[in-house]
């Protein structure tokens, strides 16, 4: 015998039916968004544990064996090399090079007689400068200005707040971006785009992936190569 069900039964029966299907959805959705969480949480934690336990910070402050004080910054006589990462404190000036295999971080000026190296990133709220060369496997990040009498070169972004300036050539596999002028006696080479609301100069080619911008001039004896627009302010001087 078949049983029929009333017009208002069938109705809370739908109804019924369509909630548990929505919630069950919904609690789907929420298991997913969960697992997706804790796996992106733990294997972010476990990348910085790995990352940590690959270099420790070696950290120069005012106490550092060596420093002698001077009017506004800390002087080191020799080279200032270690195998981990490097945070430095104090405002220095390194007679000699500085070398670490992981990252190079100041809260202040950077700079060397010598080059400056670093496997990682290279960061400092005030001026990064050397009297020889800057080489980076990371980023070059400088609150002020970026100087080398010979090359800078970066594996990824080259960002300052002011000029960068290197008696040879300026190459970043990333963007180089600045408020100030880019100068380079020979070639400025950028894997993503050149930006700057000053002036661009080179004493060769100029070569970007992306757009090459300046608010000034662009100056070039071996021209310009982009894989984006070319955009100056005030025109571009052969």
């Amino acid at each position: 015998m078949k049983v029929r069900m009333g017009t208002n039964e069938k109705k809370e029966f739908d109804c019924w039916f369509v909630s548990i299907i929505v919630w069950s959805v919904i609690i789907a959705v929420i298991i997913g968004l969960t697992t997706f969480y804790l796996l992106v949480k733990f294997g972010t934690e476990d990348q910085k544990c790995n990352e940590e336990k690959e270099f420790f910070t070696m950290t120069i402050d005012k106490n550092y064996p060596g420093l002698v004080p001077c009017e506004n910054y800390y002087r080191l006589e020799g080279d200032l090399i270690t195998a981990e990462n490097l945070g430095i404190e104090v405002d220095i000036f390194v007679d000699g090079r500085i070398k670490a295999s992981g990252w190079i971080k100041g809260l202040g000026f950077v700079t060397a007689s010598g080059p400056i190296m670093s496997g990682g990133d290279i960061q400092a709220y005030g001026r990064i400068g050397s009297g020889a060369s800057i080489t980076s496997g990371g980023g070059i990040y400088s609150g002020i200005n970026i100087i080398a009498n010979d090359w800078i070169e970066a594996g990824g972004d080259i960002l300052s707040v002011g000029n960068i300036k290197a008696g040879e050539w300026i190459k970043s596999g990333g963007d180089i971006q600045t408020n100030g002028p880019i100068e380079s006696g020979e070639h400025i080479t950028a894997g993503g785009e050149i930006f700057t609301i000053g002036t661009i100069e080179a004493g060769q080619e100029i070569e970007a992936g992306g757009d090459v911008t300046s608010g000034g001039d662009i100056k070039t004896v071996d021209g310009i190569k982009s894989g984006g627009k070319v955009r100056s302010g005030l025109g571009i001087i052969k």
